[in-house]
């Protein structure tokens, strides 16, 4: 229970911050123009969703068949 909460947290919490805070700046940009901290705790997230989640199966690259 207290597990696939904490990963749901993990998962949706950041995204939805980050959401909020470009709506209210009305920037898209806005990261791209935060400091250099705030860009690498953002880079150091996603790496981790890759590395927490991956694909549940390998998928081929479908145009390798031809």
């Amino acid at each position: 229970g207290l597990t696939c909460l904490g990963m749901l947290g993990f998962f949706l919490v950041p995204w939805l911050a980050y959401e909020i805070w470009l709506e209210r700046r009305r920037d898209d940009d806005a990261l791209l123009k935060a400091g250099w901290g705030w860009r690498a705790a953002f880079y150091l997230y996603l790496i981790l969703m890759l590395l927490f989640f991956p694909p549940p199966a390998p998928a081929e690259f479908i145009y390798f068949r031809f």
